[in-house]
């Protein structure tokens, strides 16, 4: 698992609501940015090839660039935890990976 000390969000994350003037809201984004979490989404695939790991997900289920993800239950141990995409896109998420090349579901 990589290390994540910062982690880079904005307005227009899937799941991520504004803040709006009403006491609370930015510690509830606060909440969802560094404990719950937000904007969950199960993968169809995880391929990785040459110490890049690709999520590939439904449509319109992508992240930005330098997101953080957190991946939970690969059955590749090195793929579960937290990790800054260095790519990402409407049905994709890409990063860097000590894992050894293969796919899971």
């Amino acid at each position: 698992m990589s290390s994540t000390p910062t982690r880079y969000f904005n307005s227009t994350m899937r799941g991520l609501t504004g803040v709006n003037g009403t006491p609370g809201s930015l510690t509830s984004i606060l909440d969802k940015v560094m404990v719950t979490g937000y904007g969950s989404v199960t993968a169809i695939n995880i391929t990785v090839s040459g110490g890049v790991a690709t999520a590939n997900l439904n449509a319109n289920e992508g992240f930005q660039k330098y997101a953080t993800i957190r991946v939970s239950g690969s059955d590749i141990a090195a793929l579960n935890g937290d990790h800054v995409l260095f790519d990402g896109g409407t049905n994709f998420a890409k990063w860097y990976t000590g894992a050894a090349n293969g796919t899971t579901t």
